[in-house]
C-alpha cells in the first residue's frame, strides 16, 4: 500500500537525530542497500507507522472481543454470509 511520493506532497522538516543513525544509513547507501540517507529515513518511518497502526488495530480488536454486543453483531453477520454461501449454486 505504498503511496506515490513526489515533490508536491513532501514537506521539509527539521529533526534532531543521533549521529549514529546517519552514519549507519550512509553505510547502507554506500552498499546500495538503500538509495540514499533520505530514502532510509522514509523506509524507516513508513515501517514504524505501519507497525504502530497495526498494534493499535490489534489492541482495538482485543477490546472489541470483550464487547458482547460487538460479538453478537459479528456472529449475526457471519451467519448471514454462511447462509448466503449455502444458497449459492454449487457450480460456482
Amino acid at each position: 500500500m505504498e503511496q506515490l511520493i513526489n515533490k508536491k506532497n513532501k514537506i521539509k522538516y527539521t529533526v534532531q537525530i543521533p549521529i549514529w543513525y546517519v552514519s549507519e544509513l550512509k553505510e547502507l547507501a554506500s552498499l546500495k542497500v538503500i538509495q540514499s540517507v533520505n530514502n532510509g529515513f522514509q523506509i524507516a518511518l513508513e515501517s514504524f507507522i505501519k507497525e504502530t497502526k497495526k498494534s493499535i488495530y490489534l489492541k482495538n480488536m482485543q477490546d472489541a472481543g470483550k464487547d458482547k454486543k460487538f460479538l453478537e453483531r459479528t456472529k449475526i453477520v457471519n451467519d448471514e454470509f454462511e447462509k448466503n454461501e449455502d444458497d449459492l449454486d454449487k457450480s460456482w
